[in-house]
């Protein structure tokens, strides 16, 4: 069984999914962590080294690593924009979007170390980005949950 959890930051796939993986006694895949062990830096320093695009690179390379595992995946916020990582989080599994409301979103992520994707202020991007990645996000899925 492979379950993939997808959703913007902040939406709680991380922590659903240890809680997840535990109860149905799968291991757990954070791509986000995947990716940092891959490259041994932080997220934030791959994004000041690298870019946004050098990430989605190590992103890609991660999530087609594990297209089939049995296990639970916790995909980076911007992990479906990438057709290929959907067809291989979809691959063998289903594929859960966890939303949440901007407010909420905000909220969750305030003081993380994690860098901002726009110049806007945090409020701003999660509703831009949520926007801009909705359609993505609804169209990955399998189910859909709040």
């Amino acid at each position: 069984m492979k379950v993939a959890l997808t959703g913007f930051r902040g939406t709680g796939k991380t922590s659903v999914g240890r809680i997840l993986a535990n109860s149905l006694g799968l291991p757990f895949f954070d791509t986000d962590a995947l990716v940092e062990q891959l490259v041994g830096m932080p997220i934030p320093e791959i994004f000041r080294q690298h870019g946004e695009a050098g990430f989605r690179a190590l992103e890609r390379e991660v999530i087609a690593s594990l297209w089939d595992v049995e296990g639970v995946i916790s995909t980076g916020g911007g992990a479906v924009m990438d057709p290929a990582n959907v067809a291989d989080l979809r691959r063998h599994g289903r594929v859960y979007l966890l939303s949440a409301a901007p407010e909420i979103i905000v909220e969750r992520i305030a003081g993380s170390n994690r860098p901002g994707l726009t110049d806007l202020s945090p409020a701003e991007e999660v509703r831009t980005l949520l926007a801009q990645r909705k359609k993505a996000y609804i169209g990955a899925a399998d189910t859909c949950i709040d």
